[in-house]
């Protein structure tokens, strides 16, 4: 059996045997290690557990202070926000009412000066306007009295048509060495 034992494959196999079991006996003794000290923080952190929410809830208490006064405060805040709100409604309203008058100011100036031109020319139109009446009258007139030299003239000349007239209806009559008379168109 030594013989067995000395051969160089055995020797490995029951060295690596040895080693394995040597290794897993290292590695339960690292595991218990690693699971006590596991235990042993576990333990601790139980502590600060407890610590921690005592922490928490002395923290909660304050927060409910503070959110308590920040409410207080955002409510003085709200206020104070809807009262700037309002003024600077106020001021936009203001410079609009402002500006509005600054408008009308200025149109009314406009209108005057429109008023003032329209006057002037109204003036003027009413003297242009007389001016044309009298010549209109005197035009009229001249207008009148040639159709009054027309009508004067015209019945003249009906006058001197109709003498015309009877006169070549007379010569017609008598006896004449023409036969022919001319046509009244042709002449």
């Amino acid at each position: 059996m030594n013989e067995f034992l000395e051969q160089p494959i055995v020797i490995l196999t029951v060295g690596a045997i040895a080693g394995t079991l040597f290794g897993m006996l290292l590695m339960t003794l690292r595991i218990q290690q690693h699971k006590r000290k596991a235990q042993l923080m576990q333990s601790q952190q139980y502590v600060k557990i407890g610590q921690l929410e005592d922490k928490l809830e002395e923290a909660k208490e304050a927060r409910a202070e503070v959110d308590e006064k920040v409410s207080e405060q955002q409510l003085s805040l709200d206020e104070k926000a809807e009262q700037i709100r309002r003024l600077e409604l106020e001021e936009v309203r203001l410079q609009q009412i402002s500006l509005q008058k600054q408008r009308l100011e200025d149109d009314y100036a406009q209108l005057l000066t429109e008023q003032n031109e329209l006057r002037l020319s109204q003036n003027q139109h009413q003297a242009r306007n007389a001016e044309l009446q009298a010549k209109l009258q005197s035009e009229r007139a001249a207008h009148h009295e040639k159709v009054q030299l027309l009508n004067d003239a015209r019945d003249q000349l009906k006058g001197e048509f109709e003498n015309l007239a009877n006169k070549i209806f007379r010569k017609s009559r008598k006896p004449s060495k023409m036969k022919t008379v001319m046509p009244l168109a042709t002449c």
